[in-house]
């Protein structure tokens, strides 16, 4: 988990914002171990993507850059949706060619 997490703590650190990194390697962890059964491995920063919010073209004002990460988050949200919608089509085409065949 550290070294998923500390280069984005080391960098949102330099961008000006205090996160206290002790608690979130918890959190994360945590619930990470509670997820995994679910088929979760890996439940850390988006390091790349909170990187890209925290420059200046995401938003000029730096205590309105959390609309840039909330839009990116749903964005995920979104893509992950439209996977899981063609995964599971696919799954069903597979059982119906199969079945007639």
């Amino acid at each position: 988990m550290a070294s998923q997490n500390v280069p984005d703590v080391a960098t949102m650190k330099a961008s000006g914002y205090q996160l206290p990194a002790s608690p979130l390697m918890i959190f994360t962890g945590l619930l990470a171990l509670l997820l995994s059964p679910f088929g979760v491995y890996s439940i850390c920063i988006a390091a790349i993507t909170d990187d890209i919010c925290q420059i200046p073209e995401a938003r000029p004002e730096p205590k309105h850059r959390w609309l840039a990460a909330t839009a990116t988050g749903v964005f995920y949200l979104l893509a992950g949706l439209a996977l899981l919608s063609t995964i599971s089509g696919s799954l069903i085409l597979g059982a119906y060619s199969r079945k007639r065949a």
